[in-house]
């Protein structure tokens, strides 16, 4: 799996490949200079800003139940570049539905009512997700390779679906017999 594409390059090319795209041909504002800018291959921040500019893309897509395998998921940190992401969607477990823990200590208000949803998705990273397939056997060690694979992330909708959070990987512990620290894992 190891390449020097990172997510939002790998997104870029994949578009580029299948659709013979050409972002470079596009103009946008950029949400951070506040500048109308051109870019041959998008930060993922730009991703979200192309996105809500309806520039390339014929919707914007803010509820779950309305994604499809083949979407382009991306977050952003408003403000900043940091921690930004951008990967392809894969599939949705529906079954791995998880009510939020509302009532347990630590429990963030804001967060009462939503759903917490297992989400497949096929990035380029040098972090895994749970189940990802970066992490290879090399000489009788598991080891973590930088690269294209797929993984499992987390998100979190409300009661219409709306996607409120997500999470790099799921939660270690287990929801039923051990929910505070699931919690936690979800928290981190």
């Amino acid at each position: 799996p190891a390449n020097n594409t990172k997510c939002a390059p790998l997104v870029t090319h994949l578009l580029k490949l299948a659709y013979n795209w050409n972002w470079s041909a596009y103009a946008f504002k950029d949400p951070l200079t506040n500048q109308t800018v051109t870019s041959a291959s998008p930060a993922p921040y730009r991703y979200v800003a192309l996105i809500k500019q309806k520039i390339g893309f014929a919707q914007r897509i803010l509820r779950l139940d309305q994604a499809a395998p083949g979407d382009i998921l991306a977050w952003w940190n408003v403000g900043t570049d940091a921690n930004d992401h951008a990967m392809i969607l894969a599939s949705i477990d529906w079954a791995s539905a998880k009510a939020y823990p509302s009532q347990l200590a630590g429990a963030n208000p804001a967060l009462e009512g939503t759903t917490f949803y297992a989400v497949d998705v096929l990035d380029s990273s040098s972090g895994v997700h749970t189940d990802d397939s970066r992490i290879v056997n090399i000489n009788g060690v598991d080891t973590q390779i930088a690269g294209i694979g797929t993984g499992t992330i987390g998100i979190l909708v409300n009661a219409s679906f709306e996607i409120v959070g997500t999470t790099w990987s799921l939660p270690n512990s287990n929801y039923a017999t051990q929910p505070a620290a699931w919690l936690n894992g979800l928290h981190s």
